[in-house]
């Protein structure tokens, strides 16, 4: 027998006999929830670069495989895709082609800030709006698509009036052409 089997000191020390195995249980459910959220954002990450690949003319299933979806990522904002393959500068050159994804499809800097920042937010965003301009202009400001606030609005009615107008002359001249054809006035 020990002096520390005989004698405790006053000390309760039942409590830490099961310490190891709370710790491990801890440690289970922590990896377990954090496992669950892992797979969620990788989930939404990869949807919404499947619609933003769709939608500048790439396969979507190269959202699907590693490094090749960065590489495409590059591609599409005007950066050299091998830059994905480069320890460090690729996560400095992600941070570059975030920011001029969401001004190629016509957002804000404010929004290009945000997406570097909260992508997990800002792609899904992106990928789901329906005013993004994904030509391969990104020097263009996006045409808006809402008549309501396009100024030219009369612009189409005078069109038409301005065709009709002139489709009216050219039948009144060629029934004129006609009757002088027929008629003889030469």
């Amino acid at each position: 027998m020990s002096i520390y089997e005989d004698y405790n000191f006053g000390y309760n020390t039942d409590i830490y006999d099961n310490v190891g195995s709370n710790i491990f249980a801890s440690l289970a459910a922590y990896s377990v929830v954090a496992s669950i959220i892992s797979i969620g954002v990788s989930v939404i990450i990869i949807v919404a670069l499947f619609k933003i690949f769709k939608r500048f003319g790439k396969p979507g299933w190269y959202s699907l495989i590693p490094f090749l979806n960065m590489w495409t990522l590059f591609e599409i904002v005007g950066l050299h895709g091998w830059l994905s393959l480069i320890p460090f500068a690729n996560m400095i050159c992600m941070y570059i082609a975030l920011y001029k994804l969401a001004k190629k499809c016509g957002k804000g800097t404010g929004f290009a800030i945000c997406t570097i920042f909260f992508a997990i937010i800002c792609l899904p965003i992106l990928a789901f709006s329906k005013d993004n301009n994904s030509d391969n202009n990104s020097d263009q400001t996006p045409v808006s698509t809402n008549t309501e606030n396009n100024l030219d609005n009369n612009t189409f009615s005078n069109e038409s009036n301005i065709n009709s107008y002139n489709n009216t002359e050219a039948n009144n001249l060629n029934s004129d052409m006609n009757n002088n054809i027929n008629n003889n006035n030469f």
